[in-house]
């Protein structure tokens, strides 16, 4: 089973799915890397892929270990977040 784990704007904004965070660190460094090379790149060509594995070069047994979880955390509980903090845990720009 397949799960969007984060995405990129035009505009740079960056979203993660906050069920990232039960993943181990690899995975969420793959997530974050992968759509900050959208910022570049905003699409998945052949040049995307180039930039990826400059920056994990790694990262094709990284993805098939989060894709090999998503049906896991898919199962269960959802993640709550604290009313006090969601306001600040909405979108993360990062600017080059």
């Amino acid at each position: 089973m397949k799960k969007q784990w984060g995405s990129c704007s035009a505009q740079g904004n960056l979203v993660l799915n906050p069920h990232l965070v039960k993943a181990p660190k690899d995975c969420i460094d793959y997530v974050i890397l992968h759509e900050l090379c959208h910022i570049k790149e905003h699409n998945h060509s052949e040049r995307f892929w180039r930039l990826l594995t400059q920056v994990m070069p790694h990262w094709k047994a990284v993805k098939t270990q989060l894709d090999s979880m998503a049906e896991f955390y898919s199962n269960e509980s959802p993640l709550t977040i604290d009313h006090e903090y969601s306001n600040h845990i909405t979108t993360l720009k990062i600017c080059l």
